[in-house]
């Protein structure tokens, strides 16, 4: 991945039928992650929600996924507590 992310942990960039075209950290080759972050998008896609980023949060990190250039990107990034208070 060209530019790091503050805090960033890994990440994957997807073809739009979910092939891994790069990987590295902790999503280093993580198929299976590959799969349930393409069903999330495909999910947002549905309906009239028109998704250009998703953040799924959890309790010490986060997933920032966007579409850019038909591919899908995926940071995994790790969350502080000064981060969720703020």
């Amino acid at each position: 991945m060209t530019g790091e992310v503050e805090g960033q942990t890994g990440y994957l960039v997807l073809s739009l039928e979910g092939s891994v075209l790069s990987s590295g950290g902790d999503l280093e080759s993580d198929q299976r992650a590959a799969a349930t972050i393409l069903q999330l998008v495909k999910t947002a896609g549905q309906g009239e929600l028109e998704a250009n980023k998703i953040t799924v949060n959890y309790a010490d990190h986060s997933y920032v996924i966007c579409s850019s250039n038909k591919k899908i990107h995926v940071v995994k990034k790790s969350i502080n507590c000064s981060e969720i208070l703020a």
